[in-house]
C-alpha cells in the first residue's frame, strides 16, 4: 500500500522546532494524512512559550533592601537529622551583606518573582489590553500626560505622551519589581 505524499510548509514550523522533532511528533500521532500535518503545525503555532514565574537571583542583582522568597521546610520526622519537605515560601528582605552572598549561591532555597501584572499595577499603572503578545498599561502623569508601558516577558518599553508626541523613556529588560521601582525612581515617575 502506497502512502500519499504529504506537503509540509517549512515556514510554518516555528523556530526552535527541528525537523527531527517534527517527525517525532508526527509519528506519535499515528495518522498519515495531510489533515494531521496541518493540525500538528497549527498546534505549534498556538502553543505559547511560558516563562517560569520565578528565578534564582545573581549576586550582581542583590542589594540591601532587595526582596526575595526563602524556602521554608518542614521535617518529616521529629528527630534531627531528618529529610525535609518544602512547606511554603516566605518573603524576606535582604538586610545584611552576608545574606546577599547566601542568596547568590544558586540553590533553590531563594527565588525572585519576575515582573508581572500585579507588580506593575501596584506601581500605579492600569492594565489596558493585550496587544501583539504584549501587555499594555497606562498611568496618568503631570496634568495632561500619560505613561504607556508595554511588557513582553521581561522586555519593557516605557513611553510618555505629552500632548500629541510619544517620547521613549526606556527600552530594555526589567526582571523584577525591585528593578522596576528603581527604574521609575530614576525617571522621576
Amino acid at each position: 500500500m502506497d502512502k500519499e505524499i504529504l506537503w509540509i510548509d517549512l515556514a510554518k514550523i516555528p523556530e526552535g522546532v527541528s525537523l527531527e522533532k517534527f517527525n517525532e511528533d508526527f509519528d506519535k500521532l499515528g495518522v498519515w494524512s495531510q489533515q494531521a500535518v496541518d493540525s500538528l503545525l497549527e498546534s505549534y503555532n498556538t502553543k505559547e512559550i511560558k516563562m517560569e514565574k520565578y528565578y534564582t537571583p545573581e549576586l550582581s542583582e542583590l542589594h540591601i533592601g532587595f526582596e526575595v522568597e526563602k524556602a521554608v521546610y518542614i521535617s518529616t520526622e521529629p528527630y534531627y537529622p531528618s529529610p525535609s519537605v518544602l512547606d511554603s515560601w516566605e518573603k524576606v528582605t535582604i538586610n545584611h551583606p552576608i545574606m546577599m552572598s547566601i542568596c547568590s549561591w544558586g540553590t533553590s532555597e531563594f527565588r525572585v518573582k519576575y515582573l508581572d501584572r500585579q507588580d506593575i499595577e501596584e506601581c500605579g499603572f492600569t492594565f489596558l489590553k493585550k496587544d501583539w503578545g504584549r501587555d499594555v498599561y497606562e498611568k496618568p502623569v503631570y496634568k495632561t500626560g500619560k505613561l504607556t508601558l508595554y511588557l513582553e516577558k521581561t522586555y519593557v518599553i516605557l513611553l510618555c505622551k505629552d500632548g500629541e508626541y510619544d517620547v521613549s523613556l526606556f527600552r530594555g529588560n526589567v526582571k523584577n519589581k525591585m528593578e522596576f521601582k528603581k527604574l521609575l525612581k530614576m525617571l522621576w515617575v
